[in-house]
């Protein structure tokens, strides 16, 4: 299937592989069950998604695309900190978002201290790529090289490791 963007360059939806993998941990709730996780095979930096881009028939050169979306990143960043959203049309809407530690019994009680754990980045798909959209358009396969029951991609860490372990029913 091919679809055509506003920038001209063609998107090609394909097939995302999956794995299976079964939760693990003495005390997690979802111990034992099994689920599904997508196998990621690749990550494209802004270099690797700039040669990627300016392979579209597209009259820019990789370095050229590579510089803009560096600056892009660079006002994405600098806007979402000062507290502005910024919406890519079609991908997500960033923003900054609080990672609380524990609620206050009342405003007076509340400190940045006690209550707050921190900041992290929040991505929201948007137009195009909303949730509704990619289940219409995208189609699972299993990967066909491992096995299920040796999960050597880390049992209970399905987003790849990075030590936030992601809840499989959503």
């Amino acid at each position: 299937m091919v679809a055509q963007f506003s920038t001209g360059i063609l998107a090609h939806f394909s097939i995302s592989i999956y794995k299976k993998y079964q939760m693990t941990g003495e005390n997690h709730p979802l111990k034992g069950l099994w689920y599904a996780r997508p196998l990621i095979e690749d990550t494209f930096d802004t270099e690797k998604l700039a040669k990627h881009m300016s392979n579209h028939n597209t009259p820019y050169s990789a370095g050229l695309i590579k510089g803009v979306l560096t600056d892009m990143i660079a006002c994405t960043k600098e806007l979402i900190l000062d507290g502005k959203n910024v919406k890519l049309d079609d991908l997500a809407i960033f923003s900054v978002g609080i990672v609380s530690r524990k609620g206050a019994a009342s405003a007076d009680a509340f400190t940045l201290a006690d209550n707050v754990k921190g900041l992290k980045l929040r991505a929201r798909a948007t137009g195009e790529l909303s949730n509704a959209q990619i289940n219409l358009e995208g189609q699972l396969k299993e990967a066909s090289k491992y096995s299920p029951d040796n999960s050597g991609a880390g049992g209970s860490t399905p987003g790849g490791g990075n030590g936030e372990e992601e809840n499989p029913l959503g």
